[in-house]
C-alpha cells in the first residue's frame, strides 16, 4: 500500500513537471514569434 502511494506520488509529480515544461516551451515559443526578428540582437 505503501510502496503504491509512493509510486502514484512520484508519477504525479513526473506529470506535473512535464506539464509545467510545455507549458514553459509554449509560453517561450509565444514570445519568439512575437518579437519582431532582429530585436533580440540589439538587446544583448
Amino acid at each position: 500500500m505503501i510502496v503504491t502511494t509512493q509510486r502514484e506520488s512520484v508519477a504525479l509529480i513526473d506529470q506535473k513537471t512535464m506539464a509545467a515544461r510545455r507549458v514553459a516551451t509554449a509560453v517561450v515559443a509565444s514570445i519568439d514569434r512575437a518579437i519582431p526578428p532582429g530585436v533580440c540582437e540589439k538587446i544583448v
